[in-house]
């Protein structure tokens, strides 16, 4: 058993000497229930000690350097040690690997440390009497410097989701027929509504002549079934607004979907400042719409007092491709690696709390 003092406080820890003629010697070893399989290495295969150490073209940062003591000695070594020992220990991290180097007596020695959960440790070991995997080990409660962190995995998973998501959204994009639908109204929007007298569509009036409303009906449409349609509105509006009442009619089943659209725009000047609100041009979507012959009718109000007709314009697709959906998907997927993200970040801060650098709060994985 060996232990480091550091600002006055003792960390034991103690290592057992493993033995098989197929490896030779090798070291398991337990701190604050956290265990390592340690393989000696070459001193001379480390270099660039120093806030970085490289072994094998793998970077490993430096965690924490500290004298090491030998408390007690129990059984049989290949090589002298004493009772009191000391040596100068310095550990560099890459989870789940710990590289340590040592110097005293006049000799370098370097080992590789590699972290091992409870339950992998337990099922490699045959306790005397028993079985593999008896052996019941205490999980540990604290963050070893060479633990990775647990939960990497999620994340794989998550930018898996998110990449399937990406490319099942380019195919149904590339599949999406988008068919446009040629819409005639009558009368045409674009008719004028004061003049000539010969105007085929009355206009209506609110009772104070504020508000002028006319009704279009389209002519007759296919729609493909189980097909979304998106109808697109829009004006060249200054500081004015269009209001319009829109029935969707399947001239087949009688049913009607019923929604309205309500075009503004306003602009000004105010304190020096130019400012501008509303919105001329809108979409919106119907899914699902079924198959037969169908008929817009619209019903369009404006105001009177600012211009004698609108120029409202109506478009319309059939199987559209939404985005909006993967927007959607791809948000509550990015709910995961935020709150994965905030894990790590404290799961970092415990580890790196108890090196020489506690406030490099860093991934240690690279």
């Amino acid at each position: 058993m060996r232990s480091v003092n550091v600002e006055g406080i003792t960390y034991p820890f103690t290592e057992y000497l493993l033995y098989h003629p197929a490896v030779g010697y090798r070291w398991l070893v337990e701190s604050d229930r956290h265990w390592s399989y340690v393989t000696p290495v070459s001193p001379g295969a480390v270099s660039d000690l120093g806030r970085i150490a490289t072994y094998e073209n793998r970077r490993y940062r430096h965690f924490q350097s500290a004298e090491a003591k030998v408390d007690r000695i129990t059984g049989e070594f290949y090589w002298k040690v004493e009772l009191g020992e000391r040596v100068r220990m310095s550990d560099y991290v890459r989870p789940p690997y710990l590289l340590s180097v040592e110097e005293g007596g006049g000799e370098l020695q370097a080992s590789l440390a590699t972290w091992m959960k409870p339950e992998e440790l337990s099922a490699r070991i045959r306790p005397p009497g028993g079985e593999p995997g008896s052996l019941q080990l205490s999980p540990p409660q604290s963050v070893a410097p060479n633990q990775p962190f647990p939960h990497r995995g999620i994340l794989m998973v998550t930018a898996a989701l998110a990449l399937l998501l990406l490319v099942s959204a380019a195919v149904l994009g590339a599949r999406a027929p988008s068919r446009s639908i040629d819409l005639k109204f009558d009368p045409p929007l674009d008719e004028p509504v004061l003049a000539p007298e010969d105007a085929t569509a009355p206009v209506t009036t609110s009772p104070d002549g504020a508000v002028f409303s006319r009704v279009h009906f389209s002519q007759p449409f296919d729609v493909e079934d189980g097909m979304n349609l998106a109808i697109h509105f829009s004006d060249i509006l200054s500081n004015s607004w269009d209001y319009v009442a829109v029935d969707l009619v399947n001239e087949d089943t009688g049913l009607v979907q019923s929604f309205d659209v309500q075009l503004e725009s306003y602009s000004g000047v105010e304190g020096g400042e130019s400012w501008q609100e509303g919105d001329s041009d809108k979409t919106v979507h119907l899914g699902a719409v079924s198959a037969g012959r169908h008929a817009l009718r619209l019903e369009l109000q404006w105001p009177g007092a600012t211009r004698s007709r609108p120029s409202l314009a109506v478009t319309m697709r059939q199987g559209v491709f939404r985005g909006m959906y993967l927007s959607l998907a791809l948000g509550l997927l990015l709910i995961i690696p935020i709150l994965i993200g905030l894990q790590k970040f404290l799961f970092e801060k415990r580890r790196w709390s108890e090196s020489d650098h506690p406030w490099a709060t860093g991934s240690s994985d690279e």
